[in-house]
C-alpha cells in the first residue's frame, strides 16, 4: 500500500468558474490510497475545511474547484461532493489538475 499524503492549510478558495463561490480558512487534504495502485488511476483526495463567507447560489453550481497554494504551486481540485454542516464542509474530491 501507498503512504497517504497531507496536507494542511489555511487559506484556499472554493471557486465555479471564475467566481468565489466561498472561502476557506484552515484545511486538510488527505489523499486516498488503495492496497493496488492501478496504472493510469490517479488517487483522490478527501477535504475537511471551515468555510468563511459563501455564496448558496454559487455553491449550487456545477463545476465547482477547490484552489489553494501550496509551496508556491497553484492546486485545483474538481469537487466531485460535499456536505456543509454549519461552517465545516467535507468533500471528495478528484484528482489534482495541474494547469
Amino acid at each position: 500500500m501507498l503512504p497517504a499524503r497531507f496536507v494542511r492549510g489555511q487559506l484556499a478558495q472554493i471557486r465555479w468558474a471564475y467566481y468565489v463561490a466561498a472561502g476557506v480558512e484552515g484545511f486538510t487534504l488527505l489523499q486516498q490510497t488503495t492496497p493496488t495502485p492501478r496504472p493510469g488511476v490517479k488517487p483522490k483526495w478527501a477535504l475537511s475545511a471551515r468555510i468563511v463567507g459563501s455564496d448558496k447560489f454559487k455553491m449550487a453550481q456545477r463545476p465547482l474547484l477547490f484552489v489553494t497554494i501550496v509551496k508556491d504551486k497553484r492546486w485545483l481540485f474538481p469537487i466531485e461532493e460535499f456536505r456543509i454542516v454549519g461552517d465545516h464542509l467535507t468533500a471528495t474530491l478528484g484528482p489534482r489538475e495541474d494547469y
